[in-house]
């Protein structure tokens, strides 16, 4: 766990630093670049044990590809998503090592999560919210074989839902799609936005209560719409398994997303005070239904970075102290929800940290 703290806060410096150097192009790059690699390397240094889904899904595959074999025979047969077949395919042309999967793997998801905050630079704490990416996804993302691709697709989309352009919002998800079916989900965020977008928009109470009672229906009833979207072929027949087995859902992630609709009160504007809300609610519904489906739990994610970055732009509209402060506790909650789920359910098999490369044991 520690050699995890110790990256984080590595990486967090050189950002702060390379904020406040973006005149200085070298320095901004030399310290951009160290932001992105200095994690990249521990992921790629790790142990083929780190993580399970990677031991499941991306170890299994990245052995058994033969570079000389029809690639398009082996995808039409393989249960796995194109694209991350073709991207461990490619790997595998130069080198049979799997530390550059892995290595270029992290390299291409968090550039995408530092595109985002290039991008909305103007609006939120850029460092802060790849920090908040850090402590709670970067160890996620040495188990996510797969689905780790298509997050950082949409958390890198999110410009591009803000700024209206829903071309190029809708080309990420396909392309996502390819990385993991899941990211088609993510779709209903654009539409969401661009209604609460507008200045006029309101959400009486009685509205939001029936937003409520949704969520809870969706709770109460999960395992059953489930299997009636698998009888109908709408889900693979491998979701099955999910229905019966029972998972734990991180608790204090669900604290953090109630904290998240509280916050929405400091909001200035009418309309991102009930988006928050409304936003808030699915994901907390979501992160319950995670209960019985971790993929429950995964979807939920493509919205909650969406909802970290409003709660965001609300703290950058605070007077600066109540700023400070609300950083401080964001800070505070989120090195809370690290060291509870490393200790408690170690990141699905990604703590402890290990590698013979790097002689930790």
């Amino acid at each position: 766990m520690i050699i995890y703290l110790i990256t984080f806060f590595i990486s967090f410096i050189c950002m702060k630093i390379a904020w406040k150097q973006k005149n200085n192009t070298t320095l901004f790059y030399i310290c951009s670049c160290m932001v992105i690699i200095v994690p990249s390397l521990l992921a790629g240094y790790r142990d083929t044990t780190v993580g399970h889904d990677i031991e499941v899904y991306m170890v299994p595959l990245f052995e058994s590809l033969n570079t000389e074999e029809n690639l398009a025979a082996f995808i039409i047969v393989s249960e796995l998503e194109s694209a991350f077949i073709i991207y461990n395919y490619l790997i595998r042309l130069f080198t049979d090592d799997i530390f550059w999967a892995f290595f270029v793997q992290q390299i291409l998801v968090l550039s995408a999560v530092y595109y985002t905050c290039y991008r909305l630079r103007d609006k939120i704490d850029a460092p802060l919210y790849f920090l908040i990416y850090l402590l709670t996804m970067y160890c996620e993302s040495m188990t996510m074989a797969r689905q780790i691709f298509a997050i950082s697709a949409i958390i890198f989309a999110y410009p591009f839902i803000m700024q209206r352009q829903w071309k190029y919002f809708v080309v990420v998800v396909v392309l996502a799609y390819f990385m993991h079916h899941s990211a088609l989900l993510a779709l209903p965020l654009y539409p969401f936005v661009v209604y609460f977008g507008k200045k006029n928009t309101q959400i009486s109470i009685v509205n939001l209560f029936m937003v409520i009672v949704a969520g809870l229906i969706l709770y109460m009833y999960f395992p059953s719409i489930v299997n009636v979207l698998i009888e109908y072929g709408i889900l693979p027949v491998k979701y099955t398994k999910y229905t019966d087995q029972e998972f734990n859902t991180h608790k204090i992630t669900v604290l953090i997303t109630i904290l998240c609709f509280f916050t929405s009160y400091f909001a200035k504007k009418n309309n991102i005070r009930q988006e928050i809300q409304v936003l808030a609610i699915i994901v907390f519904f979501m992160l319950l239904c995670g209960k019985y489906n971790d993929v429950a739990q995964r979807i939920a994610q493509y919205y909650e970075y969406y909802l970290f970055i409003r709660v965001l732009m609300v703290f950058e509209s605070l007077y600066a102290n109540n700023k400070k402060i609300a950083k401080t506790v964001t800070v505070f909650l989120l090195l809370s929800f690290f060291i509870f789920s490393a200790t408690k359910y170690g990141f699905a098999e990604a703590i402890p940290y290990t590698s013979k490369s790097l002689n930790i044991r």
